[in-house]
Order: structure tokens, then sequence, then C-alpha cells
């Protein structure tokens, strides 16, 4: 693996560790706003980064001359994904509806920054060594 991946999926881990812990201190603090659902969404995230870089990665190396396409790509298909979840748990679960919502959307966007900052450095880096 390459020196980028470790960084990628040690950075990763850090991100998914540090959201359980915010939560497990949060719902330690408001217990009433935890819902059974919860340990899904750190999970379903992690496993969308995993996949998402392995997708970036093949994809650089079929176009290695558009990685910010290839991670714009990445970008797209974990909002689909993760709208597919939503509706899917709205449909069948119909219960802490609000939480899981807010909730869903505060772990979207701290995984989200967390990629773009990963791959904007990761292309800034490479612009240099070239």
């Amino acid at each position: 693996m390459h020196t980028a991946g470790k960084r990628y999926i040690t950075g990763l881990t850090v991100v998914t560790i540090a959201t359980i812990l915010a939560a497990y201190a949060y719902f330690s603090w408001q217990p009433e706003h935890y819902f059974a659902a919860y340990p899904a969404i750190p999970i379903f995230f992690y496993a969308l980064g995993l996949l998402g870089y392995y997708l970036f990665m093949v994809g650089c190396r079929v176009m290695p001359t558009k990685t910010m396409l290839v991670a714009m790509a990445q970008r797209a298909m974990r909002l689909v994904l993760s709208i597919m979840l939503l509706l899917i748990y709205c449909v069948v679960a119909r219960t802490d509806l609000r939480a899981f919502l807010l909730t869903f959307a505060i772990n979207y966007i701290v995984y989200l920054t967390f990629d773009s900052w990963f791959f904007v450095l990761l292309e800034k880096k490479k612009r240099i060594k070239a």
C-alpha cells in the first residue's frame, strides 16, 4: 500500500473514532436523543471511505491526469449512497427520524470535510512533485 493510502486509512480511522467519542459524550449528556441505529452511521461512513479511496486509486491508475475529476466522482457516489440510505431508513424505520437525520448530516459533513482536505493536499503534493 502506498504512503498516501496508509495516511488516508489512518486519518479515516481517527475521524471515525473522534465522531464515535463525540457521539458518546453527547449521548451520555443527552441520553434521550440516542437511537438504536446510531452505530450504523460511523460504520457506513468508514466503509464508504474505504470504498471511495479504493475507487479513487483505481480511477487514478486509469486516468492519471484527472485526479480531481475522480475525486469528485467519489463524492458524487458518496452523496447518492447516502441519499439511498436516508430514504431507506425513513421508509423502513420511521422512528427517531429527526435524531437520525441530524446525526447523519453532521457525520456526512465531517467525513466530506476530511475527504476534501485529504485529496486537496494529495493533489498539491502531486503538483509540487511535477
